[in-house]
């Protein structure tokens, strides 16, 4: 079983695909936040697609297994635990067409006003610091791979 891991200023996920459930699916993702300001809720998505890691179209409705979030709730002291994140095959593809998925970190901080500014997988490092007054000096928020 391999584990790959997501950093973001001192974040870490780690997650890997298990067998001998009920879902077709389950990510079991330890997630660790921790000095990150004004960070409230986020979530954890992953997706699973037909296609492996680099194909065009591999995140297309025609060629996603299936996908889930789980929600978290971040607290003054951050958040460290597990995150589980468990689905079902939502397509009319085999579960055994499945070659790759990505798991993300979603996230929700507020701004000097208080209102809610969305943080997505692929933009920590552009919207946190301006809207928290706090740099992020090491970032990875998404994991992605081939399946066996």
């Amino acid at each position: 079983m391999k584990r790959l891991s997501i950093l973001i200023a001192p974040l870490t996920i780690l997650a890997w695909p298990q067998s001998a459930s009920a879902e077709d699916f389950t990510f079991d993702v330890p997630v660790h936040v921790a000095s990150m300001p004004r960070l409230t809720q986020g979530r954890v998505e992953c997706v699973v697609s037909a296609l492996p890691v680099g194909a065009d179209g591999r995140f297309a409705n025609e060629n996603l297994i299936g996908r889930a979030r789980q929600a978290i709730t971040f607290g003054d002291r951050g958040y460290d635990g597990t995150v589980t994140v468990a689905f079902d095959n939502t397509s009319a593809r085999p579960s055994t067409d499945a070659r790759s998925y990505r798991c993300s970190l979603f996230g929700e901080v507020l701004n000097d006003s208080g209102h809610p500014v969305s943080l997505y997988a692929d933009t920590w490092r552009y919207d946190y610091p301006p809207v928290a007054h706090v740099p992020i000096d090491r970032e990875v928020t998404v994991v992605e791979a081939n399946l066996p």
